[in-house]
C-alpha cells in the first residue's frame, strides 16, 4: 500500500510538471504570436470555418447552438461564445466517429477558450467512447475526454448533460477532461441516471487510466460551483471522484452534489479523489 501511495504521489507529481509547462509555454506562445502579428498581420488572417448557426461568436452576440452538429462546431473555434437556444438531442453520437462518437471540444493543446451558456438547456444522449478494454493505453485510446476534452481560461454555466456516457483513458470528466483556470457553474450531469454495470450503461469511465471525475476530470486553478451528478463514475486505474478526479492548485468547489456511485483502483471518493491546496464548501455525497 505505500509503495502505491508513492506512485499516486509520482502521478500526481508529473501531472503538475505538465501544467506548469503548459503555462509557461502557453506564455511563450502568447508572446510569438504578439511580436510576429507586428510584423506581419497578413499572417495571421482569421482562418476559422463559419460557424453553420446565427449569431457572432462575441460576448454580446455569441453563436446560438441549436442541435448536435452545432454543439460540435466549437471546434471550430476555440476562442468564441455560445450559448444553447433549446434542448440538444445527440443520442445519434453513437453513430459517429465509426462508434467511437462525439470528438471532445479541445484537448491539452489546443484547449477551448471561449464560454458556453447553456441557458439551463439539456443535452441528451452524448456519447463518448473513446477508450478499449484492454488494460494499459493503445494508440487509439484518447486523454482529455469530456464534452470539453479540455479548457483554460474558459467559462461554462447553465447547462444540464442527460443520458451521457464518457469513456476515455486518462482526464475523462462529464463536462471536462482537463480544466485549468477555468470557472463552472449550475451543471448537472446524469443526475436522473440509475445506476448500471457502465457498460453499456450511461457513466463516466476513465478506463485503465487515472483522473476521472462526474463533472471534471482534473480541476486545476478552477473553480466549480453548484454543480451535481448521478450515474456511475468509475476507473479501473486511480483517482476518481463523483464531481471531480482531482482538484488542486487553489481550486474551489462549491455547493456540490453527487449521487453517483464511485468505483476505482485508489484515491476515490464521493466528491474528489485527490485534494491538494484546494477547498470543498457546502457540498455533499450520498
Amino acid at each position: 500500500m505505500a509503495a502505491f501511495a508513492t506512485f499516486i504521489k509520482q502521478k500526481v507529481n508529473i501531472v503538475k510538471k505538465k501544467s506548469e509547462h503548459r503555462t509557461i509555454h502557453n506564455r511563450k506562445t502568447y508572446v510569438l504570436i504578439i511580436v510576429l502579428s507586428l510584423l506581419s498581420p497578413i499572417m495571421f488572417k482569421a482562418q476559422a470555418i463559419a460557424f453553420t448557426g446565427t449569431g457572432s461568436g462575441t460576448v454580446l452576440d455569441p453563436y446560438k447552438i441549436a442541435n448536435c452538429v452545432q454543439l460540435s462546431e466549437m471546434a471550430d473555434d476555440l476562442s468564441s461564445n455560445y450559448k444553447l437556444e433549446n434542448d440538444i438531442n445527440c443520442t445519434d453520437t453513437v453513430n459517429w466517429n465509426g462508434g467511437k462518437g462525439f470528438d471532445p471540444i479541445g484537448d491539452d493543446s489546443n484547449p477551448f477558450t471561449g464560454s458556453l451558456n447553456g441557458n439551463n438547456y439539456t443535452v441528451d444522449g452524448l456519447y463518448m467512447n473513446w477508450a478499449d478494454d484492454e488494460p494499459g493505453q493503445s494508440e487509439t485510446d484518447r486523454n482529455y475526454v469530456g464534452l470539453f476534452g479540455a479548457t483554460t481560461d474558459a467559462t461554462i454555466q447553465n447547462i444540464n448533460l442527460a443520458n451521457l456516457k464518457s469513456k476515455g483513458y486518462e482526464y475523462v470528466g462529464g463536462l471536462v477532461g482537463y480544466a485549468l483556470s477555468s470557472t463552472i457553474s449550475n451543471v448537472t450531469v446524469n443526475t436522473e441516471v440509475a445506476d448500471s454495470s457502465c457498460d453499456p450503461g450511461n457513466c463516466v469511465w476513465a478506463r485503465w487510466g487515472a483522473f476521472g471525475g462526474g463533472i471534471v476530470g482534473l480541476a486545476d486553478a478552477s473553480s466549480l460551483s453548484e454543480v451535481s451528478t448521478g450515474g456511475p463514475v468509475k476507473g479501473s486505474g486511480i483517482v476518481i471522484g463523483g464531481i471531480a478526479g482531482a482538484a488542486w492548485n487553489g481550486s474551489i468547489i462549491d455547493n456540490a452534489n453527487s449521487s453517483s456511485n464511485i468505483d476505482g483502483g485508489d484515491s476515490i471518493g464521493g466528491l474528489v479523489g485527490a485534494l491538494d491546496n484546494s477547498t470543498v464548501n457546502d457540498s455533499n455525497a450520498s
